[in-house]
């Protein structure tokens, strides 16, 4: 579990913000284990990840009242057994000054991170010591991702904004990065949607993305504006992304601020989309190609 409360949580002798986290074990009943801190903000719940007893956290600091810049780190920490979650390992000054962390992923001994400000880096990370976490690949791009999907050990997909050279965001964005070379991710494809009115509750909401594993078809639903739907359904072949099927929906009526959503489901060896939005219900078979 963690906190920011403040004023509890706030370190007044540094002026910086920090989170407290507690961890809790539920092996037979629920016992508190310790307590621990960290500075700085997470994003999401995908900035903590447990692997082999070290815990990885990802966070943005440099909110303060005393200065502008940031300091975006991924700290480990360890129960030292006296109820204390103890910092063993750290890796500060990801992204450059006044970037803040925008996705984050951790898969094992290997991390994602992208920061941003008027550019995309995307960071990847060797996270095999947890006492020496350290950057082994950067992909400078414009824009930025806000969600991060592993497909596969080699493919890596995201959900973000394109933007302008100054920073400015654009239209929607979903990105293949091939991770193959670890050390050199690449971005793979790209399919920008609309444009800076254009936006996807998948950005924010995990939830609402849905993907199936076994022939790679994912879907995300979007707007544009406050009326028109769509639910996009795509494929990745290889290291592209193919465009299989858009839904559309308009919305000049009362419901049209509704939470829209989109499935993928199988009935009598066809493949079908749905996109929800209202009251409303549209349903079509899709064609689907064999994975490259």
């Amino acid at each position: 579990l963690v906190s920011n409360q403040y004023p509890i949580y706030y370190d007044f002798e540094r002026y910086r913000e920090q989170q407290a986290i507690y961890q809790f074990s539920i092996n037979d009943s629920l016992a508190y284990v310790g307590r621990g801190f960290v500075d700085g903000r997470m994003l999401s719940q995908y900035s903590m990840s447990e692997y082999q007893a070290a815990l990885r956290v990802a966070t943005t600091s440099g909110f303060n009242w005393t200065s502008d810049n940031t300091d975006n780190a991924v700290t480990v920490l360890k129960d030292n057994g006296d109820e204390t979650l103890e910092i063993i390992g750290s890796l500060n000054g990801l992204g450059k000054p006044n970037e803040v962390i925008r996705a984050v992923r951790f898969l094992a001994e290997r991390g994602f991170v992208v920061t941003f400000e008027q550019t995309d880096p995307l960071y990847t990370l060797d996270l095999s010591d947890p006492t020496a976490p350290s950057v082994v690949g950067e992909l400078q791009i414009p824009g930025f991702s806000e969600y991060l999907h592993p497909v596969d050990d080699n493919r890596l997909l995201s959900i973000g904004r394109d933007a302008t050279p100054n920073g400015v965001a654009q239209g929607l964005q979903i990105q293949l990065f091939d991770i193959s070379d670890f050390s050199n991710p690449i971005l793979a494809d790209k399919i920008t949607i609309g444009k800076s009115d254009t936006y996807s509750e998948a950005e924010y909401n995990p939830r609402v993305f849905a993907y199936r594993k076994s022939d790679l078809l994912f879907g995300l639903p979007y707007r544009t504006g406050y009326k028109d739907v769509y639910f996009g359904l795509y494929q990745i072949n290889g290291m592209h992304i193919d465009t299989v099927k858009t839904l559309y929906e308009n919305t000049n009526s009362s419901w049209s601020y509704s939470a829209a959503r989109g499935i993928i489901f199988d009935l009598n060896e066809t493949t079908y989309t749905s996109l929800y939005q209202g009251d409303h219900i549209l349903c079509e078979p899709i064609p689907l190609k064999a994975e490259q």
